[in-house]
């Protein structure tokens, strides 16, 4: 589906842990030296909102607030920014992880399900970027907010991965969805440069990464042929 925009929006999406923050601010910081213009992260606000209710702790009112703050606020960005979020759809997972088989909340887990596929039909991202667990980490690092169980983190991961397929298949995303490989997690930056951009500028040339630059070079090889237009370049100043 191809939709004109003035701006762009890009989605990292992934269970909590796994680096979706610092990929989108190094995107931004990618695309705004390539004089895109200004590019605005919408990152989490959870912890405003839920004030110590989240992930096991959580209730369907705060994941409501959380998910329909941010859909809010990519809309409200999005007319004059380009825009990059570090959210976006993950957060149903947790509401779906509490209470989903729960018939008291039936009716706004489906009301939560109905804005996801909207979201993603009527204002799709140009690609979403998927981080998942990173395979050589097996703790998270300790959080006042966030939970450091790492069971309780794959069972996100598993729900949204399963969530994804399930959306796909039902025809509900049709922009470039991009599983980001776990075995190289310090590649993401130059790997998501060069999808969006058509080639490296900003982060670390591939032959830096310890050997792998082959395996490196073959993925972004099979995704540029997945997805032969860079995804971003249409928003580059004209020169």
């Amino acid at each position: 589906m191809t939709i004109e925009r003035k701006h762009f929006r890009v989605w990292y999406i992934g269970t909590h842990g796994t680096g979706k923050s610092g990929e989108a601010h190094a995107l931004a910081t990618a695309s705004f030296i390539r004089g895109v213009g200004q590019v605005h992260v919408i990152q989490e606000y959870a912890r405003e909102v839920a004030r110590g209710r989240l992930n096991e702790k959580t209730t369907l009112d705060v994941q409501q607030r959380i998910l329909l703050g941010h859909f809010v606020a990519e809309q409200d960005l999005a007319e004059d920014y380009h825009v990059i979020s570090d959210r976006a759809v993950c957060n149903k997972m947790y509401a779906d992880n509490k209470f989903a088989g729960q018939k008291d909340y039936a009716t706004q887990l489906r009301f939560l399900d109905n804005v996801c596929d909207q979201w993603m039909l009527c204002s799709p991202p140009d690609v979403a970027f998927v981080t998942k667990m990173f395979t050589t980490v097996d703790s998270l690092v300790p959080d006042p907010d966030r939970s450091s169980d790492v069971e309780f983190q794959k069972s996100i991961q598993e729900r949204l991965i399963r969530y994804l397929h399930q959306k796909s298949d039902a025809g509900m995303i049709q922009f470039p969805l991009i599983y980001l490989p776990t075995e190289f997690p310090k590649a993401w930056p130059s790997l998501c440069e060069a999808l969006c951009y058509g080639d490296i500028q900003l982060y670390r040339p591939l032959n830096m990464f310890n050997g792998q630059e082959g395996k490196l070079e073959q993925w972004i090889a099979e995704e540029k042929r997945k997805h032969p237009e860079p995804f971003l370049a249409k928003y580059l100043p004209k020169k």
